[in-house]
């Protein structure tokens, strides 16, 4: 008898945590669509694809410093990884650990919109170091956040609703880019150089620190701590002998770098050929959002039922497409196909540390997202390629680049990578059809 009540004790204990986590499950998908949703519309007002590129251009910059931007990028985002990946097995809870660096995502943004007035007039050369300067510190700030962000994902988003999460915080936040995008045009319309820009700095800021504290209320479930994890040689070591599948899906990902870091001159491209004003960039934004609004909840539901790689297969197809745009000289309706072309391609960035994550064991996503990074951010100077193409080469060797190298991670992502969920499933369950 006493067993009996003992077994019901422990089924009822069991159905109650059961319980609460899915509450705390739902709770958190709901938080991180409303954190991502803040986040990316905060970043429209200050667009790495279109309105920082004009920005700089309208600084002064030359075409090898545009280059810059991607790399900085691609270098922030993902060299910190590796590191942070040992910081973050150290820590049980990495809620807190999160909040800390990533309010360095946002402070540059608050200093380059105080260094505007202060600079553009007179030493518009020092606001655009300190601009890439704050592209480079926001951008290592979130390599540090990543691992971190996306153990917390693994840990309470079951793996078939993370593509619905990560499409539906691109969706919500383009369905107000939209409007966003009107008001970047408005503000670069009628508010004159350089206070339109300080205006948008300042209202990307206000919208991202309020991201920052609805990001605050994430419920964390109770995690370990790793004493002693594993010194970045030895994580690279284990995580790059893992499979040839794995290895292929790095030399995709380098491909993608290539190619997307041309696209930070279609902007450039479009301005100079069609002689547009600067606040062409809000339509630019539009465009963006739009295109994100259609193509994102296809690619989560994608992603939810067969895995990522047919979405990195669409998003190589559109940078191919992207060069035979430039390459055939399309008129002006029609160019403008290289911003949505873009926003295509970019839609896999946010999309693709879920493959990752399908990549690794359980308990190993935040070795495989840091080793990860590091690959990817060792390709990432090589974008600068790009901007000595078009100084060299003129636009149509950028275009030709990005359908290159658009094509070539198309061939190994198609022929060389096995969808990670069926080759989990195969390597776990080699008896059951897949």
């Amino acid at each position: 008898m006493d067993h009996l009540a003992s077994t019901c004790a422990f089924c009822e204990h069991r159905g109650v945590t059961q319980g609460r986590m899915r509450d705390d499950s739902q709770h958190n998908f709901w938080i991180l669509t409303a954190d991502g949703m803040l986040f990316f519309f905060g970043m429209i007002f200050i667009s790495f694809e279109s309105v920082l590129p004009v920005f700089l251009v309208r600084l002064g910059a030359p075409r090898i410093v545009i280059s810059l931007i991607p790399v900085a990028i691609v270098l922030g985002v993902n060299l910190p990884s590796i590191v942070a990946a040992g910081l973050v097995e150290r820590r049980r809870e990495k809620r807190r650990y999160i909040l800390g660096v990533a309010a360095w995502q946002r402070i540059p943004w608050v200093m380059v919109a105080l260094l505007i007035p202060l600079l553009a007039p007179t030493r518009p050369g020092w606001l655009i170091a300190a601009v890439l300067l704050a592209v480079l510190a926001a951008t290592a700030a979130g390599g540090f956040v990543i691992p971190a962000f996306f153990h917390l994902v693994s840990a309470t988003i079951p793996v078939e609703r993370r593509g619905s999460l990560f499409a539906l915080r691109s969706i919500f936040s383009y369905l107000f880019g939209v409007g966003g995008g009107l008001l970047v045009r408005l503000i670069l319309g009628n508010v004159s150089f350089p206070s339109n820009y300080m205006l948008l700095y300042l209202i990307a800021s206000a919208i991202l620190f309020m991201g920052l504290v609805v990001f605050s209320f994430i419920r964390e479930p109770p995690g370990e701590a790793i004493e002693r994890p594993l010194r970045p040689a030895e994580r690279i070591k284990k995580v790059s002998a893992s499979s040839g599948s794995y290895r292929a899906y790095l030399a995709a990902r380098a491909c993608l770098i290539i190619a997307f870091a041309t696209t930070s001159f279609f902007p450039v491209y479009l301005v100079e050929r069609f002689s547009l004003p600067d606040s062409v960039s809000g339509t630019f934004a539009i465009i963006t959002a739009a295109t994100f609004i259609l193509i994102n909840p296809i690619f989560g539901r994608l992603g939810n039922r067969v895995g990522y790689k047919p979405v990195f297969v669409v998003a190589f197809a559109a940078l191919v497409a992207a060069g035979v745009i430039g390459l055939a000289e399309a008129p002006q309706f029609l160019a403008y196909g290289l911003i949505a072309m873009t926003a295509i391609a970019q839609s896999v960035n946010l999309l693709a540390w879920n493959m990752t994550m399908e990549f690794a064991p359980q308990g190993e996503v935040a070795s495989y997202v840091g080793v990860t990074g590091f690959y990817v951010g060792l390709i990432g100077p090589v974008s600068i390629v790009s901007g000595l193409v078009v100084q060299w080469l003129g636009f149509n060797g950028l275009f030709a680049l990005s359908a290159l190298s658009g094509a070539a991670g198309l061939l190994i992502m198609v022929i060389g990578v096995e969808e990670p969920r069926v080759m989990q499933r195969r390597l776990n369950q080699p008896d059951i059809p897949i």
